[in-house]
């Protein structure tokens, strides 16, 4: 299936067979003639899916590749409803799942929605915390296809207690993937290309497991982490990190001599090794 997408600055859904022109290679839907060259000889997926109508009376499953995004996501599903009513078998919940994928895929492409929130101070018995909820819509937008949950402002007051729970915490919550990835980017520390290799090589050297999706370090952990603290402090800190990688832009940038920075190095490098 294919998806014509954008429309005078606004995006309209087009559902139709992906054409190849068989002149110049565009690739379109919805037209009988590619846009670019206007020729009118291509290709269509539509005899692919005809062929695989036809296969689906014969087989039970089906596997569909498309990209990893909303848009590839939308369009499998598209063939799938296309080729599951040949074999009878489609039932309620799958047109409410694919109903579900529709408006996220389409909400996906229409503009960012602005709220209004309100943040408010809670004091319990002496205990106090913040709670933020949005109470209004500032501007449209793709909560015209996925609702938002609008909370009713709160006044100032005293409210009574209708219910309550006593939670125990640990007062150092164990990090997941992303949040340790984020702390590295909120800390310069890492690059892009290396944020999740960081994460991958701490858990496959058993530094640190993985529980309930987050990590939670290991003995081995603790120890190579005090070892180098005591250690190689001064080498392994957040600080020296971040040092070494401004360097490291610095040269790419051309501000700093990479033959003076590499002479620093080697003498740090002499003096852990006296240590």
């Amino acid at each position: 299936m294919g998806l014509k997408l954008k429309m005078e600055s606004s995006f309209l859904p087009i559902f139709d067979f992906i054409r190849k022109c068989k002149n110049c290679g565009e690739q379109f839907a919805g037209l009988d003639f590619c846009p670019k060259c206007k020729g009118r000889e291509f290709h269509s997926k539509g005899e692919l899916i005809e062929a695989m109508r036809k296969l689906a009376l014969e087989v039970n499953s089906i596997f569909i590749a498309t990209d990893p995004d909303i848009e590839g996501e939308k369009i499998a599903y598209d063939v799938y409803c296309s080729l599951y009513p040949m074999n009878m078998r489609a039932r309620s919940e799958h047109f409410q799942l694919y109903d579900l994928i529709f408006k996220r895929f389409i909400a996906s492409q229409m503009r960012e929605t602005k709220l209004l929130y309100q943040r408010f101070k809670v004091l319990i018995n002496g205990n106090q915390t913040f709670i933020e909820n949005p109470v209004g819509i500032i501007s449209e937008g793709f909560n015209l296809v996925l609702p938002i949950k609008i909370a009713n402002r709160v006044e100032e007051g005293e409210y009574p207690l209708k219910f309550a729970r006593l939670l125990y915490l640990p007062a150092a919550r164990p990090f997941t993937q992303g949040e340790i990835i984020a702390l590295m980017k909120e800390r310069g520390i890492g690059r892009p290309s290396t944020y999740a290799k960081t994460v991958a090589t701490i858990l496959e050297r058993r530094y640190a497991i993985e529980k309930g999706n987050r990590l939670i370090s290991t003995v081995l952990g603790f120890k190579v982490y005090k070892y180098l603290s005591l250690k190689f402090g001064k080498y392994a800190s957040e600080e020296a990190t971040r040092k070494l990688e401004a360097i490291m832009d610095q040269i790419e940038q051309g501000e700093a001599n990479y033959k003076e920075i590499l002479k620093e190095l080697y003498q740090e490098i002499m003096e852990i090794r006296k240590i």
